[in-house]
């Protein structure tokens, strides 16, 4: 969904993300986006909201919460990855494809002397079955203008 108007993130947006994700018959699973984007859920009103949520945010920040609208959230501050004023929405998992581990984790330890080093890998994969599953939502106006 391109918002062409350069609008500020809003309620509505939002809304038309799951509008989309219902129009194709897929129930709503995650959202994800960076910790700049997720901020701006502190801009949004109490009418939008409500006022015990616009309170919480007053009183306590965004730290802990992991929901916008109900739907959980996953954030990051790697905005080179996931940029700023971009939001992916997801179908749940068993809608989207599967998730494979080609190596299992393994485990190395080094230890000489008093010191002790280790580290482990693993090659975890994922197919996306249904390309339906997943909704981005790009073009609102930038944080922090």
């Amino acid at each position: 969904i391109k918002n062409q108007h350069r609008a500020p993130l809003s309620k509505e947006l939002i809304a038309q993300m799951f509008q989309a994700m219902t129009a194709k018959k897929l129930p709503i699973g995650k959202m994800l986006m960076s910790k700049t984007t997720f901020m701006e859920a502190l801009k949004f009103d109490y009418t939008d909201v409500g006022n015990d949520i616009v309170s919480r945010h007053y009183d306590k920040g965004l730290e802990g919460e992991d929901k916008l609208f109900g739907v959980p959230v996953i954030t990051t501050i790697k905005n080179d990855i996931i940029p700023d004023n971009v939001i992916y929405l997801f179908a749940p998992e068993n809608y989207l494809g599967n998730f494979f581990l080609l190596q299992d984790a393994t485990l190395f330890i080094k230890q000489e002397a008093d010191m002790i080093e280790f580290w482990s890998y693993s090659s975890p994969g994922i197919g996306i079955g249904n390309t339906k599953g997943v909704i981005k939502l790009s073009g609102f106006k930038s944080v922090g203008a």
